[in-house]
């Protein structure tokens, strides 16, 4: 359930074609999500989940941050992304 009205909107995972690019080359993000995202148009959407497609993105006048902070190689999980920081 996500209110109207709402300036920040956070999630696990990623809305459909917005940073959610797998090493796959599959866009797994939610539909739902970015069907919500599109008609609500929060100020900021922040998610992780998809440790790949760190970074920064916009959905319309939404602007979109995977926050994912670890990588994924051959020998498991590890810090590697810098912290994303917002100035307001």
């Amino acid at each position: 359930k996500i209110p109207e009205h709402l300036d920040i909107l956070i999630s696990h995972g990623p809305a459909k074609h917005c940073l959610d690019y797998t090493l796959r080359g599959d866009f797994i993000g939610s539909m739902q999500l970015r069907k919500w995202v599109e008609l609500l148009q929060p100020r900021y959407l922040f998610h992780g989940h998809i440790h790949e497609a760190y970074g920064q993105d916009k959905i319309r006048g939404t602007q979109v941050f995977n926050v994912s902070w670890v990588a994924l190689d051959k020998h498991g999980p590890k810090p590697a992304n810098p912290p994303l920081v917002l100035e307001l």
